[in-house]
């Protein structure tokens, strides 16, 4: 079989440039040839011009997997997040090789010189800032381990813990329907999905609470641990298609197959990307993710946090009535 392997669609045989503002497309496993990548890069191209970007540099990865197995790859990161209580943890964790050569190709020529020795760490954190990461599906799968391998590389090179932290949280990452762990990200993250999106799974009692009750959650921003998930409940109006990350885009052919909630996600994940390819372009430091999200138009954050305070406290309420009845059935 063919073994495992990556290319970076349109650059199959260098990196992508260091110091360049940038946007690197990282898809679902599907994306397993040139054309389906350039989909990805094609609505991100779109996105820019619709909205006046110039200057921008578009990439996206394609896969060759091989006999590599992605789906065991995924329960592996859940069981690592504790979603399983079952999973036992017997080694370091493996990176798969064609993690570790998108890794090679976007990230490490942004912490490293030529020679794969450390830079300053002003100009890494620069270096950084010009880059924005858009996942969809496995894609954050792929991004989870990305973000864990730089951190052990840097350690290596000699960075301290403090300018780690600091250097990967400088890194935006845009992710609708993520299927991995999203607490505690390394990079700053948001991400975007359906509460009836059935392919995500995340193996814990709260996503399995937000798929039984998906009729009746509106849009809400939600961070127990960091993660900044906004979710709604139905987000297309055609059957099936909550996992299909198109929509975002203003004049995108699917733009009629909105709810009015899958609107507000949709334009709260399309203000995310302007917003931080602009902050990347000015070099300016990292916005709050209210101001990343927020327009004068249809995204009003305080409306989504107020909606998902609401949320959280129903369901811890419902959580805590569910544990005391398992315990009084022992």
């Amino acid at each position: 079989m063919t073994e495992e392997n990556v290319e970076i669609h349109l650059t199959p045989s260098t990196p992508v440039p260091g110091d360049t503002v940038a946007v690197v497309a990282i898809g679902g496993e599907l994306t397993n040839t040139e054309d389906k990548a350039d989909s990805y890069a094609k609505m991100l191209r779109r996105l820019m011009a619709e909205n006046d970007i110039e200057g921008v540099s578009v990439y996206s990865v394609y896969y060759l997997f091989g006999n590599h197995n992605t789906t065991n790859e995924r329960i592996e990161l859940f069981c690592r997040a504790g979603r399983r209580v079952l999973c036992r943890q017997k080694s370091p964790q493996k990176i798969p090789d064609y993690v570790a050569k998108i890794y090679d190709a976007v990230l490490r020529p942004r912490i490293s010189s030529a020679d794969g020795k450390r830079i300053p760490t002003p100009e890494a954190d620069a270096r950084i800032g010009r880059l924005t990461l858009y996942a969809h599906c496995h894609g954050a799968a792929v991004i989870v381990q990305m973000a864990n391998l730089m951190r052990r590389d840097m350690a290596k090179m000699g960075y301290t813990n403090a300018e780690i932290d600091k250097i990967q949280k400088n890194l935006l990452v845009v992710q609708y329907s993520p299927i991995a762990p999203l607490e505690h990200p390394r990079f700053t993250t948001l991400s975007f999905a359906s509460a009836e999106d059935t392919q995500m799974d995340h193996y814990n009692t709260v996503s399995e609470y937000i798929a039984e009750h998906s009729a009746d959650i509106l849009p809400s921003y939600l961070s127990f641990m960091g993660e900044n998930l906004f979710v709604a409940s139905k987000l297309k109006s055609t059957f099936g298609k909550e996992h299909d990350h198109r929509g975002m885009l203003r004049d995108d052919d699917t733009r009629h197959n909105l709810t009015p909630d899958g609107k507000i996600i949709f334009a709260a994940q399309r203000n995310a990307l302007i917003n931080g390819v602009r902050r990347s372009q000015a070099g300016a430091s990292m916005p709050p993710v209210s101001k990343l999200v927020s327009d004068d138009r249809i995204v009003n954050f305080d409306d989504l946090n107020t909606n998902g305070e609401f949320l959280k406290r129903i369901m811890t309420f419902d959580l805590q009535q569910q544990n005391l009845e398992r315990g009084r059935q022992k």
